[in-house]
């Protein structure tokens, strides 16, 4: 049975070549040999056809959305690698993109391999915790060159929140494409320690990608990308806004 996955599109972004767009998300589906289901349609600036595509994955299961170009993922008002973050982080999903311009070429995304999650209380052995997680994930995962760069970004980012969750609990993730390892650390924290948060500068040094995103009231999500070996791409530095 093929994996099944969900297209999203962008009216602002498609104009009058919505069409197009469509045929490029059922070629890309057929291609990475993925079922597709409705194709959701977002018009301005809403955010609703996110809302319910979410929910959709969530009812499913699915970890695909499909778009026809990484244009159609990035809202007016919307920091960029927003939109992956939110459907990483609600359900679990990846994004492909049917076409992306890379030096001239045009190059597909890869599905999501894995994603191994850990649930940790904030005290004192986290970090610890966090650390042991990273290093049997990336042994399962044949990613051992990686380990000791995803050990201290555990450190940096699990112990930036203990500090600021106040013993509460928080989540660890570690997901791989073909071509990436992502390293996310989620807590909830008071929104007032929120505001003018600078980003973990040695965990910048260390990633390709990096990011936060507000899920909910409280819920911060911290993510950091590294690329896996083979798949290497120039770096994109840059810390996104919290929505």
């Amino acid at each position: 049975m093929m994996p099944l996955g969900y297209g999203y599109l962008r009216l602002d972004v498609a104009g009058c070549s919505i069409q197009k767009c469509e045929s490029e998300i059922r070629l890309l589906a057929a291609r990475e040999g993925i079922e597709l289901g409705m194709v959701f349609q977002e018009q301005g600036d809403s955010t609703a056809a996110l809302t319910t595509l979410t929910a959709e994955l969530l009812r499913s299961q699915s970890q695909h959305v499909l778009v026809p170009s990484r244009q159609h993922l990035v809202g007016p008002g919307m920091p960029e690698k927003a939109f992956e973050t939110f459907v990483w982080n609600e359900a679990h999903a990846c994004v492909l993109a049917a076409s992306a311009v890379d030096g001239g070429e045009v190059r597909s995304s890869v599905s999501p391999v894995s994603v191994a999650e850990l649930q940790l209380a904030a005290t004192t052995t986290a970090v610890s915790m966090a650390q042991i997680h990273a290093r049997l994930t990336l042994s399962q995962w044949l990613l051992d060159d990686l380990t000791d760069t995803a050990e201290q970004i555990m450190t940096e980012l699990v112990g930036e929140a203990v500090q600021a969750t106040e013993l509460r609990v928080l989540t660890v993730r570690v997901g791989r494409t073909e071509q990436k390892l992502v390293i996310e650390v989620s807590d909830a924290r008071p929104r007032f320690s929120v505001t003018g948060l600078s980003f973990n500068p040695t965990v910048a040094a260390l990633s390709r990608r990096y990011g936060r995103f507000r899920s909910g009231d409280s819920t911060i999500t911290t993510w950091c990308e590294l690329a896996i070996a083979g798949h290497t791409t120039a770096p994109i530095g840059g810390s996104h806004a919290i929505t």
